[in-house]
């Protein structure tokens, strides 16, 4: 009995994941800088700056998400990769959470609304990733 659709191994799924991960670290990475690119011309250096330590704040701690992500993956147990996601999702947080703190204290001067646009911008490489995701994670009916 042959299907046409695609049958994906075990064995190809880390890599899949991890290929997927990274290209959206990249493109993250390459939608701060374009964001810092287009607030030096709008508006100068400071929003030039602003912009792509927004975009970072994200960039950072999604790299620390995805390399915990990773090595969570690597043990078979549920257990254990259950509570090595919410240990990076956690650090993650914190990670943010003390990248905005040491901009706003030690970044002057900062253009708080390119800042936040980087960050926003940069966040949202995720949700378009998501939403392009052609990897039939949805349509399989496994959770991502």
């Amino acid at each position: 009995m042959s299907t046409d659709a695609p049958q994906m191994s075990n064995t190809s799924k880390p890599a899949s994941a991890s290929k997927a991960m990274f290209g959206i670290l990249a493109a993250q990475l390459g939608v701060s800088f374009l964001l810092a690119v287009i607030g030096g011309f709008a508006a100068g250096k400071t929003a030039a700056y602003s912009g792509l330590i927004g975009g970072m704040i994200c960039v950072l701690p999604n790299t620390f998400l995805a390399l915990r992500i990773l090595v969570a993956g690597f043990k078979r147990e549920p257990q254990a990769l259950v509570s090595g996601l919410y240990v990076a999702e956690a650090g993650k947080m914190m990670l943010s959470v003390m990248l905005f703190i040491v901009a706003f204290t030690l970044v002057k001067p900062l253009a708080a609304g390119w800042l936040f646009a980087g960050f926003i911008a940069t966040q949202s490489v995720m949700w378009v990733a998501l939403r392009l995701d052609k990897t039939g994670f949805e349509a399989s009916g496994h959770d991502v």
